[in-house]
């Protein structure tokens, strides 16, 4: 389950992100339109985690640091989602300015995914398709008759 939610996410952060090259150097709309744009972010996420590395002293990062702030992400999120439905205190913010804030914490998680699936020598890609695969053989077997 939580593979499947560290897939989609990053597929979702995606749309989040696309516009957004201010989280990711020299990302723009041009280098969107390459096959590899995931190759290329993933290239750009392991250099700006390594300077965190270099300028604050922090451990080097791997798979099981970046895991652990994936929960932390996770509830930044949702606390965000919370304030853009009213259910949470948002701070007199704006819903453009909470909205801003869930793109960002998307592409934080984003970072995260390519980061720890590159740790793991997983192809991101391939387990697209695989997740996808396997929600439409539930949606066969397991969805409601008609």
């Amino acid at each position: 389950m939580i593979k499947k939610f560290i897939v989609l996410i990053s597929f979702v952060a995606i749309a989040g992100c696309a516009g957004r090259s201010e989280n990711y150097g020299n990302l723009n709309q041009d280098k969107l339109k390459n096959p590899d744009i995931l190759a290329l972010m993933t290239k750009q996420v392991r250099g700006q985690l390594k300077k965190y590395h270099e300028n604050f002293g922090t451990k080097t990062w791997d798979a099981s640091i970046a895991g652990k702030d994936m929960a932390c992400q996770s509830g930044s999120l949702i606390k965000l989602l919370m304030q853009l439905a009213n259910e949470r205190y948002n701070h007199k913010k704006t819903n453009d300015k909470i909205k801003e804030e869930i793109a960002d914490e998307l592409s934080d998680m984003l970072s995260l995914v390519l980061f720890i699936a590159h740790e793991l020598d997983i192809d991101i890609k391939d387990a697209w398709q695989k997740m996808l695969q396997s929600d439409e053989n539930k949606f066969r077997t397991r969805g409601r008759k008609k």
